[in-house]
């Protein structure tokens, strides 16, 4: 069942984010008056089409394609085939260098704006987040010698501020890709509001997907609390097993569980495993065998069963935080957090072009799958900012110097007005096969990335 979410919501995913992306080269186009001739979501033959525009005598055709990987908007061009009489003006190649750059810019910018708007509507709706309050924190380590305790919640790493967990992660990433020595503000124990700096001289580990936390000795300080169930996502193992919201989960696999900690602890570290349930509710007992079920996080199999803690009183006002902004200031927040996320990939590329971070940052369409179907099943606020995320990628993605790319296209452009005269036709195929190479080798990297990790 899981694998099936995951193909749909992937399928869904990557429809959305194609269609973005081509609806911004389609909608410029037409705006600078070029003549457009289809706009197909997926490439090969199209299995559905339809023809617009007949009326107002300048027709063009909505395709879907079964290769879900891509898509196009084919306009008239010369270099293509021949232009009909008195249509030269309305096609790509007799445009100027300025409205055919806007043109390509338009698709990755798209998808740029959909990650503002997207990200916008998360903001406003709002999601709980856990608030930064250390846990033990490991002899040793990196927080150790900057001579944090458990018990410290962090309030700001290199100056941004941080609300909740995943706030912290994005910007020591941020700190890592910018300098070796990463500021955190905190508020101790004691309430007092100090700073710690930690000296990073190899960001390579730190930045293995799954590792950041971990190595920097940084662990959520949250206390324990019975396993009993708040929530059962409808089709999720748990729900399978019959088990019910007020149940109260006594033991898994023979391990008996006193903590809801205790319990999350082992299926996460235990995904596909078939194992045996026992649970009470309302003093009496039931049992059952249940497979759990798997998510990929952060490039590791995490196991699940799709329930939600019953939280103790006063949990909530302490340990979780609600983000939330109202609808103008969401749109300002969403805005910086696409600059910022944006700027972060870039470095993070940089920085895996020269060797100091870890190529398996890369993802395939395996494990963006998996993130799919994962959010997917967590909720459509989880799913919407899944796909904002990866929106920015592939408008980033679209827009390197790479050729068949955007960005090359823009790269022929900037030649073109150099030399002062267009690459010949030898030259454009050149660095097609060039282009073509250098995703064939991404994707196999990718490929292999996303193999290792469900393997």
């Amino acid at each position: 069942m899981t694998v099936v979410i995951s193909i749909v919501s992937f399928i869904v995913a990557i429809g959305i984010l194609i269609t973005v992306h081509e609806f911004g080269h389609f909608w410029m186009a037409r705006r600078l008056h070029v003549r457009v001739l289809r706009f197909s979501i997926g490439f090969g033959r199209p299995f559905w089409h339809r023809l617009f525009g007949t009326v107002q005598g300048d027709p063009w055709e909505l395709a879907l394609a079964p290769i879900p990987l891509g898509g196009y908007v084919k306009m008239l061009d010369g270099r293509e085939e021949p232009i009909p009489a008195g249509q030269e003006a309305h096609a790509f190649d007799h445009q100027s260098i300025g409205k055919r750059s806007l043109i390509v810019l338009a698709g990755p910018l798209t998808n740029l704006i959909f990650a503002v708007f997207a990200l916008a509507v998360v903001f406003t709706v709002g999601f709980p987040a856990v608030r930064p309050i250390l846990g033990q924190v490991p002899q040793g380590s990196y927080a150790a010698r900057a001579h944090l305790h458990s018990g410290d919640i962090i309030l700001a790493v290199d100056g941004h501020l941080s609300e909740n967990w995943g706030a912290v992660a994005l910007d020591l990433v941020g700190g890592l890709m910018h300098t070796h020595v990463i500021r955190i503000r905190y508020r101790s124990r004691k309430g007092l509001v100090r700073t710690a700096f930690m000296h990073i001289q190899n960001r390579r580990p730190f930045t293995v997907p799954g590792h950041l936390l971990k190595r920097l000795g940084f662990k959520p300080g949250i206390p324990s609390f019975p396993a009993v169930i708040k929530k059962v996502l409808p089709g999720s193992p748990a729900a399978s097993a019959g088990i019910e919201s007020g149940d109260r989960i006594v033991s898994i696999a023979g391990l008996k569980i006193s903590d809801f900690h205790e319990l999350a602890r082992y299926i996460e570290n235990h995904p596909t495993a078939h194992v045996k349930l026992v649970w009470q509710r309302q003093g009496r007992t039931f049992s059952r065998m249940a497979t759990i079920g798997t998510h990929l996080i952060q490039g590791h199999h995490v196991g699940f069963l799709g329930i939600e803690a019953a939280l103790p009183k006063g949990f909530s006002k302490r340990f979780v935080v609600q983000v939330r902004d109202s609808p103008l200031y969401a749109l300002v927040h969403a805005f910086r957090y696409t600059v910022r996320v944006s700027s972060l990939t870039l470095s993070l590329l940089y920085h895996m072009l020269i060797g100091q971070a870890s190529l398996r940052n890369i993802s395939g369409p395996i494990r963006i799958a998996q993130y799919a179907g994962a959010t997917a099943q967590s909720g459509w606020v989880s799913f919407l900012s899944f796909l904002a995320i990866v929106s920015i990628s592939l408008g980033l993605f679209n827009l390197l110097p790479i050729p068949i790319l955007d960005g090359g296209h823009l790269l022929y452009y900037v030649i073109e007005v150099l030399q002062r005269k267009p690459l010949s036709a030898r030259a454009e195929w050149i660095g097609q096969q060039i282009g073509i190479g250098l995703l064939v080798l991404v994707m196999g990297l990718a490929f292999y990335n996303d193999l290792v990790h469900l393997f």
